[in-house]
């Protein structure tokens, strides 16, 4: 069923989301939610978009609290602080689930912060994978 309503109409509802979620709508224009749109449109890739959510309810209900696996990775999350589906809340609590956590919170940022904030959050990842040593110097040419 959801694939059915979230597919209609060439995935319009997908396309909406965008603009309408968005804090700065400007990010997207009407080339940028074709090419969604298209893309959720394909066939099974509706499916897919949905499956990743099923998966993760499934999986948290079978961990329970505090029984999730520990994440050793050192892991970067950036956050719009103005994202109308995940919460601030979510941004919080990870302790026992992740050992080496930075957390950025982007203001005036929604839910699309490498489309609203595109050089901030690559300025971002490029220090936080610097710092890991996961980057490798840029060399003059």
């Amino acid at each position: 069923m959801p694939e059915r309503l979230l597919s209609a109409d060439r995935a319009r509802i997908v396309g909406r989301s965008f603009r309408e979620t968005a804090v700065d709508a400007a990010c997207f224009s009407d080339d940028i939610i074709d090419h969604y749109r298209d893309n959720a449109a394909a066939p099974g890739a509706m499916t897919a978009m949905i499956n990743y959510y099923r998966a993760n309810a499934t999986t948290l209900s079978r961990w329970g609290p505090g029984r999730a696996p520990r994440i050793e990775t050192p892991t970067l999350m950036i956050w719009g602080e103005q994202d109308p589906f995940l919460g601030l809340a979510l941004t919080q609590g990870y302790g026992p689930y992740v050992a080496d956590m930075t957390l950025v919170r982007l203001a005036g940022v929604s839910h699309w912060v490498q489309q609203e904030a595109a050089e901030r959050v690559n300025t971002i990842m490029r220090a936080w994978l610097g710092k890991q040593r996961l980057l490798e110097p840029e060399t003059a040419h």
